[in-house]
């Protein structure tokens, strides 16, 4: 009997890993099979993406509005494609037929395994899933808890972003038919040595973080400044930990990217919209978190400083 597919998109961070390991570890047995693309963004209105699947799932991936095709519409919003969309901002996709939630508060793979497990709209894959060993639930947990920043003395999730630090989108392979004690047993090596480059390359990063004052909406701030290309959620909080505990606090953890370089932004006591407005005059993320495009990357800022003291014009 063939299988059927279940297309599923998702970004390649340590939730979205481990979202494909929940789908994965639910239909390691049936007549289902997981076929994943990692992505950062997807254009919804580029619907040949979707075609020639009957199941698909769009997990933490955001879609911004906008018009779509009527190729949409005919594709995905019938009685006869199970379409399930689940991010943590953005807006829900129009369709009577599709089911769409923007969460903030929790990861989006806790919606849908919900969803897969209660809806009567998927009443195939709710047969095929393993409800009963407990390890999907348990993996759902860890990323929630990753999500909502509520594992740092939790051991399980401490392990698992370990491993998943090492291999990447490689992490569900090394979880498949195993209990995830024996899994964590057979890397412990590995999770040790993560655990460390991970706890030694924090502390490097606290001590070169820069410090200012600043002033939002008439209410002074500490600003830390720090680039880093690794461990950005874990750098940004654990900064907004460390000093000036009573003071309202923005952290902007930086890394290159092909353009301009882009901050991670998170703060403690004041708006993040706030602070992103007043520096690119555009009010956008959410309250403790967002995204910063700066107009020119650190790179480019250092060769115009080289070429300047070179030419003796300063």
């Amino acid at each position: 009997m063939e299988k059927e597919i279940l297309k599923v998109f998702v970004p390649p961070s340590f939730e979205g890993v481990t979202g494909v390991a929940v789908l994965e570890e639910l239909f390691l047995n049936s007549n289902i099979d997981v076929e994943v693309e990692y992505t950062k963004t997807l254009d919804f209105r580029d619907v040949s993406r979707f075609k020639g699947y009957n199941n698909i799932i769009v997990l933490g991936i955001a879609y911004m509005g906008g018009n779509l095709p009527v190729e949409f519409t005919i594709e995905l919003n019938n009685p006869f494609t199970n379409f399930i969309h689940v991010a943590t901002y953005g807006e829900e996709l129009p369709g009577e037929h599709i089911i769409s939630r923007v969460v903030e508060d929790k990861d989006p793979i806790i919606d849908v395994y919900d969803i897969l497990q209660r809806s009567n709209m998927f009443p195939y894959i709710q047969y095929e899933g393993d409800w009963e060993s407990g390890k999907a639930k348990q993996l759902a947990v860890v990323a929630n808890k990753y999500r909502t920043w509520t594992w740092y003395d939790d051991k399980l999730t401490k392990y698992l972003l370990a491993m998943y630090n090492a291999m990447g989108k490689y992490m569900p392979t090394a979880l498949a038919g195993k209990t995830i004690q024996q899994a964590v047993t057979d890397n412990k090596c590995v999770i040790a040595g993560q655990m460390m480059a991970m706890s030694e390359y924090i502390k490097d990063k606290i001590e070169q973080t820069k410090t200012a004052d600043i002033v939002i909406n008439d209410v002074p701030c500490k600003l830390k400044v720090v680039f880093a290309d690794r461990y950005i959620n874990e750098i940004a909080n654990r900064l907004l930990e460390v000093g000036y505990q009573e003071a309202p606090t923005v952290v902007c953890v930086g890394r290159a990217t092909k353009g301009n370089d882009m901050f991670s932004v998170r703060t403690k006591g004041v708006d993040a919209r706030e602070f992103i407005k007043g520096v690119s005059g555009r009010a956008t993320g959410k309250e403790n978190v967002g995204s910063l495009f700066v107009q020119i990357s650190y790179a480019e800022l250092m060769k115009n400083s080289m070429v300047t003291l070179l030419s003796g014009d300063i």
